[in-house]
């Protein structure tokens, strides 16, 4: 796995980071599970709003 990529499977969580101008650079389906899951640099602001909303939910 590559720590420059983020692998995002909830889709609550892509619509926000696609609200916030972050915008994935693949999407793909897991081969076992099925599930569909979206790719984005890993940068400071994405870092920072991950958490940022950690913190939130607690």
């Amino acid at each position: 796995m590559n720590k420059d990529i983020f692998y995002c499977y909830s889709p609550v969580l892509k619509k926000e980071l696609c609200s916030i101008g972050e915008r994935y650079i693949a999407k793909s389906t897991h081969d076992k599970t099925g599930k569909t899951y979206w790719m984005f640099m890993f940068n400071e602001p994405l870092k920072e709003y991950l958490d940022g909303r950690k913190k939130i939910q607690k």
